[in-house]
């Protein structure tokens, strides 16, 4: 961050940053540094601060004053992580940047997306005859994700991704028996604490940046809720019948395991990257407690619902934000300066 107090004090570093290219550019060097110190640390705009920096070095560099240019050059580097070689720059100036390896080395940031449920029916249960169930499962309304997440890079390529996230997951089935005579529709909304851990391979060196991902992600139930309704298509004399909402939390799995991937694309800004991701992940474990299929007899006597055997499939997007720090290290001794 770079704060500037007053404007008159911004117009005067312009002008001495401007003084000092013209007498770098007259060979006159020396007044350089005692020109720029002043605004160096927050007198300057981005751009010129920049600037400035490249100034001072390229003067330490034509000086011979290796202790200073490399002391600049690191503090610049902190700065500009993701700075690229201009054709402006001169040769003495690449060659020194050039000794620099510059890598990402942890990321923080946040994410928020959208989970989209596909429900994954191992085994249909019904009070009618399952030769003439139609049964049906569908996402149901909008299913928010967000939380936090931590990049860690173990190469330039390659790094693993931990996440904290709060995701809810609402679904329905609608089912008709009774030759089409009777229709029932159950909802489901459920919310989960997730930790996915993923290993992340990008490609490519652009400011658009694709990459794939793979992992496992771990699912804490926190709550479910279910409501029914049961309606007589043939007759109107007969009410629909309709369950409230009711807490289901104790006939599901409280744990749930997914294997996730996908693909995605960073795009660079100063500090970081944004990020957009697609996957699918697919449970490995299933959701319902058997042993609790039948235990409200009133739901399977009033409603006609019985609990299918199912796991819940998730396709996801999100995007995020990540604040990238990196690590800086010489490659190499400049025996050059020797």
């Amino acid at each position: 961050m770079f704060v500037i107090t007053d404007r008159s004090e911004a117009q005067d570093c312009t002008s001495k940053l401007q003084h000092a290219q013209q007498l770098f550019d007259s060979g006159q060097i020396e007044q350089i540094p005692s020109i720029l110190d002043s605004c160096i640390q927050n007198g300057f705009l981005p751009e010129e601060k920049q600037k400035a920096y490249r100034l001072l070095i390229q003067v330490y560099l034509f000086d011979y004053d290796r202790s200073k240019a490399d002391s600049l050059m690191l503090t610049f580097l902190k700065s500009y992580p993701t700075y690229k070689i201009q054709s402006s720059d001169p040769a003495e100036f690449s060659e020194l940047f050039n000794l620099y390896k510059v890598s990402p080395s942890w990321g923080i940031g946040i994410t928020l997306g959208n989970n989209f449920p596909f429900i994954n029916v191992s085994e249909h249960f019904s009070t009618a005859s399952l030769n003439k169930l139609d049964s049906k499962y569908f996402p149901n309304g909008v299913n928010l994700m967000g939380g936090f997440i931590v990049d860690r890079y173990i190469r330039p390529k390659f790094w693993i991704s931990g996440e904290l996230k709060y995701s809810s997951l609402k679904f329905q089935k609608i089912e008709k028996f009774n030759d089409g005579k009777e229709n029932l529709t159950y909802k489901e909304k459920t919310n989960w604490v997730d930790i996915p851990v993923l290993l992340n391979y990008s490609f490519g060196h652009k400011k658009l940046l694709p990459y794939l991902f793979v992992g496992a992600e771990f699912g804490y139930l926190l709550t479910a809720s279910s409501e029914i309704r049961r309606s007589i298509t043939f007759d109107n004399q007969y009410p629909e019948i309709i369950k409230p909402v009711s807490d289901i939390k104790n006939t599901r799995e409280g744990f749930n395991l997914w294997g996730t991937g996908g693909i995605g694309a960073h795009y660079a800004v100063q500090d970081g990257y944004f990020s957009f991701r697609a996957g699918f992940s697919y449970s490995l474990l299933s959701y319902v407690k058997p042993e609790l299929r039948y235990s409200d007899i009133s739901q399977i006597q009033y409603n006609h619902y019985i609990d299918d055997n199912f796991k819940i499939n998730n396709l996801f997007f999100n995007i995020s934000y990540s604040r990238l720090f990196y690590h800086i290290k010489k490659k190499a001794v400049d025996d050059a300066w020797n």
